[in-house]
């Protein structure tokens, strides 16, 4: 499969394109999994009714590093703070 492109929307969605959805075969109604890692972003879709154990599952990479959810979380907070402060350069740290 090459590459193919979206456009996210105002709303901030996207039409994923047909080629991908095929290749995922994901359905109307399926659940994705978003998960960044090393600067990507990777899309698992998920059983219909995931369960944490099938979450982890997805996440789990033979033979790549374990994902800290922990750094990762922490990373997106201190992201979402700079996108603020670069923003609103008034506001302080105490209000973020």
């Amino acid at each position: 499969m090459s590459g193919t492109t979206a456009t996210i929307t105002s709303k901030g969605q996207v039409t994923i394109p047909a080629e991908v959805r095929d290749y995922m075969d994901a359905k109307t109604g399926d659940r994705l999994l978003f998960v960044r890692d090393a600067g990507r972003v990777y899309i698992e879709r998920l059983p219909g009714k995931a369960t944490s154990q099938e979450v982890f599952g997805a996440l789990n990479r033979p033979g790549q590093p374990t994902l800290d959810t922990e750094k990762a979380r922490a990373e997106s907070r201190a992201n979402r703070a700079r996108r603020l402060a670069d923003d609103d350069p008034s506001l302080g740290r105490s209000e973020l």
